[in-house]
């Protein structure tokens, strides 16, 4: 090479290494602005490559998207959700002629007036969690992350509100039709003299459980799927079996052949009323249950306990409570009624007494004082509780008024007649009359005067010591009533 060449040489290399870094630091300057820029288009919304299932939801404000998923909500409000019933057998459903499924329709919202949302998308929680995407790290990760977002897109799931309780009981009742209930194995028919029963039969049984299909339900509108979700029944095994029943048999007879249980009551403190529950009668209360500990055994139902002490106990012990009346009309009270307490049958302590003691029949130790039992007995105490009026005194009026608080009574049997006809027309006067706090009521005040232009008739009365006759007569009765009234109520009397 000459040395010409070699002068020529040596600055291009120089003006090679000062090119490559200037065209390196311009690239970066054009792809930090087209991040600014990208970031500067989205803003206000959510960043592309955001998605909710096959949905993206890029390019949306936060108020579309709101406004999208109210939209949702209420088409589901209107069309409901699909549930596709599949016994999974290929037993077919009862009415379905043609095949093992069958579509059932689940309203987002509940029935009846109340019309409680059961279901509804969380649509500000979800565009909340939407607009953070790309924008809750550091300064530099939200500069670069969310170009990235194009290639590797972000899948959100849309918040549900479920109103779990009620969608439960909704979905037991709307399923119940599908399912093929588990029976247990059951008894019936007990004769306690020739130690006979009928054995029902069990059957096994395909149920839904509604929680799972909650969680389906959650899961599909999660991602905003619109297909019908797949729900399938769990099968269910008897818990109790016939020969379970028929090898327990044994244990029964002895419970009932000890003899009747004799309910005894007292209505009132002077008064004590006693039923008996013949064997043959206890037989047909008697059902079968699996316990823990002790397999199989004998225990009294207690929707029958309670149906046959309503029938056999209840009519001659049951004392109906009495609502108040309170009315007025003209600033009198024109019906006045007091409530009264009720008493009925503690049936939840009756059925604790006897089925404890039915039971106990089985353990001689219980029974046998001698062994260190005598806790059982066949004499139950029938429990009365109250029963209080659905309208008290107390809220039928805004007077003050919460009970009566007093009474005085008197006879007029055998008066002339003029004088019962002036006793009931100074009632009537009187009856209804308000009396304010601090007021001093005068019988004469509100039932005089007793003129003839008042009602009042001609009757003898005593003056003095003479008996004549003048309008009015019988007058005295009435203070003489009203003055047992103030005296057992504790009224001052002026």
């Amino acid at each position: 090479m000459s040395i010409i060449d070699d002068f020529v040489e040596k600055p291009r290399k120089k003006s090679n290494r000062i090119i490559f870094p200037a065209v390196i630091f311009l690239l970066s300057i054009f792809i930090i602005f087209g991040f600014w820029v990208y970031d500067e288009i989205y803003k206000d919304q959510v960043y592309q490559g955001v998605k909710i299932g096959g949905f993206n939801i890029g390019g949306l404000s936060r108020l579309e998207l709101v406004e999208l998923i109210e939209n949702l909500n209420n088409r589901y409000a209107k069309e409901g959700i699909d549930l596709s019933l599949s016994r999974g057998d290929g037993i077919l459903f009862a009415g379905d002629k043609s095949s093992g499924e069958q579509l059932l329709k689940i309203n987002t919202v509940g029935p009846g007036e109340s019309a409680v949302e059961m279901i509804r998308l969380d649509s500000e929680a979800l565009s909340l969690a939407a607009m953070k995407v790309g924008r809750s790290g550091s300064a530099s990760e939200n500069f670069f992350k969310p170009f990235l977002f194009l290639f590797n897109p972000v899948n959100l799931s849309v918040p549900v509100v479920i109103n779990r309780p009620v969608l439960e009981a909704n979905l037991k009742n709307s399923l119940s039709a599908y399912e093929d209930k588990v029976r247990d194995a059951a008894i019936a028919n007990i004769n306690v003299y020739n130690q006979s029963a009928e054995i029902i039969p069990e059957r096994s049984g395909q149920v839904f459980d509604p929680k799972i299909v909650i969680e389906q339900i959650n899961n599909n509108l999660a991602k905003l799927s619109f297909e019908s979700i797949q729900v399938t029944p769990s099968a269910f095994s008897p818990a109790i079996v016939g020969n379970d029943i028929r090898a327990a048999l044994p244990k029964l007879w002895p419970m009932l052949q000890v003899g009747a249980f004799t309910l005894v009551a007292n209505p009132s403190p002077s008064s004590t009323m006693s039923w008996q529950i013949p064997p043959d009668a206890l037989a047909n209360l008697v059902e079968v249950r699996r316990e823990p500990d002790d397999g199989i055994d004998f225990f009294l139902n207690p929707e029958k306990v309670a149906d046959y002490l309503n029938l056999k106990v209840l009519p001659s012990v049951e004392v109906p409570a009495k609502d108040a009346i309170f009315t007025t009309e003209n600033n009198k009270v024109k019906d006045f009624v007091p409530s009264t307490i009720g008493m009925t049958i503690d049936l939840e302590a009756a059925y604790s007494g006897l089925n404890e003691n039915f039971r106990a029949r089985s353990r001689p130790a219980l029974r046998s004082p001698s062994e260190g039992g005598g806790t059982a007995t066949d004499t139950i105490m029938i429990i009365l509780k109250p029963v209080l009026p659905k309208v008290q005194i107390s809220n039928s009026n805004d007077l003050g008024i919460v009970e009566l608080v007093g009474a005085g009574t008197s006879t007029f049997r055998d008066s002339h007649t003029n004088r019962i006809k002036n006793i009931a027309n100074a009632v009537k006067r009187l009856n209804g009359t308000l009396i304010k706090p601090g007021e001093v009521f005068s019988a004469n005040k509100y039932a005089g005067p007793y003129t003839s232009s008042n009602g009042f008739l001609p009757e003898q009365i005593i003056r003095g010591r003479k008996i004549e006759e003048a309008v009015g007569g019988g007058m005295c009765q009435i203070g003489t009533t009203l003055f047992r009234m103030a005296m057992n109520t504790g009224l001052d009397i002026t």
